[in-house]
């Protein structure tokens, strides 16, 4: 997690990455599946899931930049699955063996802890983080924050939450895979402009409850122009 406790300019250079994953290696093969060395942490999930999912499974894996599907604890996983054991080693039916397996083990990219604050130009994924407040990226409560000419993707929960003060832009990004919601904000002055926003709620919370791409509460301000916000599973803007 990167902490910003300075008003500062973050400029990514071209592949500039900011993860919530690692890259794991080291597996052992147990019969027909492959064991992680390593374990997962404990993380926190809360919500209310779309009917027929369970969206309380924060934890992720990827083969080779592919998302896998986390099946129920103990059980055996298909190709294109995993799941974790009793103690939370990662179990996997892919042979691993030349391939990038990327676990999230982080539930947040970038917290604010100052005003005046412009990130630009990176690309940030992967984030096992709670439904319940727990963006990947956020303000707290800082203002004449901007984020631009950014990609944004995979979290459990939310992409960015920007609230609780004025001057707060989102630019140009590219936004999609969001677990929860793209952007949530209230109490704010904000500005969503030139952004591409997509397959928000892959997690599958239940829309009725929250879920969606763009949510404000009890704003001091709204400006949404110019946006593409297509295929997510809930508001698109809300």
């Amino acid at each position: 997690e990167v902490s910003i406790k300075k008003p500062i300019i973050l400029q990514g250079q071209p592949g500039s990455e900011i993860r919530g994953s690692d890259v794991w290696t080291g597996w052992r093969q147990s019969g027909s599946v492959y064991v992680s060395t390593k374990t997962v942490p404990s993380l926190p999930a809360s919500g209310n899931c779309e009917p027929g999912y369970d969206c309380l499974k924060p934890e992720q894996v990827f083969l080779n930049g592919a998302p896998l599907r986390q099946v129920a604890n103990g059980t055996t996983p298909s190709t294109g699955q995993f799941s974790l054991d009793s103690t939370r080693h990662v179990i996997l039916r892919d042979n691993p063996s030349g391939k990038m397996v990327e676990v999230s083990v982080r539930r947040k990219w970038i917290s604010g802890a100052a005003s005046n604050v412009t990130i630009k130009g990176f690309i940030m994924k992967h984030a096992a983080n709670d439904s319940a407040g727990w963006a990947a990226l956020r303000n707290s409560g800082y203002a004449n924050w901007t984020l631009q000419d950014s990609s944004l993707s995979h979290t459990h929960g939310s992409l960015v939450a920007f609230g609780g003060a004025s001057g707060l832009k989102l630019l140009r990004n590219r936004m999609d895979m969001a677990g929860h919601m793209a952007i949530t904000s209230n109490n704010a002055a904000l500005t969503v402009s030139d952004n591409n926003i997509s397959q928000s709620n892959a997690s599958h919370f239940d829309p009725i409850w929250t879920a969606g791409a763009v949510r404000t509460v009890k704003m001091q301000s709204v400006l949404v122009e110019n946006n593409e916000v297509h295929h997510n599973g809930g508001n698109g803007i809300w």
